[in-house]
């Protein structure tokens, strides 16, 4: 599974030529493509600052459209609050 965070998706937005292959390989591997709301929130919040807004809010739905999009529960959210906790606990000297 591959989820996408936003830098990733707004190098995509920005025509990069790496991201683009990248996401290339991920589609001719079959790779199920995947998004949390939190990315979509981000990108839409771009869209929206863009000089072009109404241009950029329909790229931005249609790139979202590709992606099964990942939400947080509560237990998902614990969880991230937990490994966070954990990762920052073990790069304390």
């Amino acid at each position: 599974m591959a989820c996408l965070d936003t830098d990733f998706l707004v190098d995509y937005l920005r025509n990069n030529h790496g991201v683009k292959e990248r996401l290339l390989e991920f589609e001719s591997q079959g790779e199920p493509l995947h998004m949390t709301t939190i990315s979509a929130v981000e990108l839409y919040k771009g869209a929206f600052r863009a000089k072009d807004a109404q241009a950029e809010v329909v790229r931005v739905k249609n790139l979202i459209k590709a992606f099964l999009i990942l939400t947080l529960d509560h237990e998902s959210a614990r969880l991230v609050g937990e490994i966070d906790n954990k990762i920052k606990s073990n790069w304390r000297i």
